[in-house]
């Protein structure tokens, strides 16, 4: 929603739209090895395949956002990230 002509109703847009940045939040994985270079290939091979299980469970629960608590296009975005990530780990 933008503000209209009235120099007031531009005050109370930037004060409504800096509480709502203020109220929201980011949560966020990244999707790399985390166990020390000393484990084994098949060590690290079992790290990346829980992650990659991890990327799809956050696939899910995205979806389940979807135009309740992300809009349906900020979960688009999210969605298409982790599936670029996921065809990188192949």
């Amino acid at each position: 929603m933008e503000p209209g002509d009235d120099p007031g109703e531009l005050d109370r847009y930037r004060q409504e739209l800096d509480h709502y940045a203020e109220s929201q939040s980011v949560v966020g994985i990244t999707l790399a090895p985390t166990a020390p270079v000393t484990l084994t290939a098949d060590g690290l091979l079992a790290n990346l395949a829980k992650e990659v299980a991890q990327a799809h469970g956050l696939r899910k629960d995205v979806a389940s956002l979807s135009g309740k608590a992300l809009t349906s296009e900020a979960a688009a975005l999210v969605d298409v990230n982790i599936q670029y990530a996921l065809r990188r780990a192949k």
